[in-house]
């Protein structure tokens, strides 16, 4: 397994109410403090400055969450991922305290299991189908915006290898 800089998405991540004039940093960029792990087993760790993830085969989608909660904000981040790693980054996202039957269409339900972040994700998407910077409904409603319409978004705009 590759350590994969899933969560190198974080190293220029800064959040700033919209009524506050500076950013504020998200990441100290020495550890970990002030996230936690929602879901799945990836192993999380700082390395030169950056936090890498590294996926752990045959487990479900994990993720480094910030323990605080934003109300408007800008995001803003880089980011680099392996080939053929799907990742992305959620915003406006929560998890479930307890397992939880959710809608899955055509009046059935299906069960989400405690712990399970669900929530708007911006997508990368290193894949041929190339839907980086499209818009994922994480655990609910699938693709809000794919960008298999968008040419310009979807081929141009992402860089495999670089920073992005």
């Amino acid at each position: 397994m590759k350590f994969v800089p899933l969560f190198s998405l974080y190293l220029a991540a800064l959040a700033a109410p919209l009524h506050a004039g500076d950013f504020v940093s998200l990441f100290n960029g020495r550890d970990l403090e002030g996230w936690e792990q929602h879901s799945g087993k990836a192993d999380y760790r700082v390395e030169d400055g950056v936090i890498v993830g590294k996926t752990v085969a045959d487990t479900g989608n994990s993720f480094l969450c910030s323990k605080k909660a934003y109300g408007d904000f800008v995001l803003e981040f880089e980011f680099k991922v392996a080939p053929g790693m799907n990742s992305g980054v959620q915003f406006r996202s929560e998890f479930f305290q307890k397992e939880t039957e959710v809608p899955a269409g055509e009046g059935k339900t299906r069960k989400v299991p405690a712990d399970r972040v669900f929530g708007y994700q911006y997508e990368i998407d290193p894949s041929a189908r190339a839907y980086t910077g499209g818009i994922y409904d994480e655990a609910r409603r699938a693709w809000l915006f794919d960008l298999k319409d968008n040419e310009p978004a979807q081929r141009k705009a992402f860089q495999q290898g670089d920073w992005n």
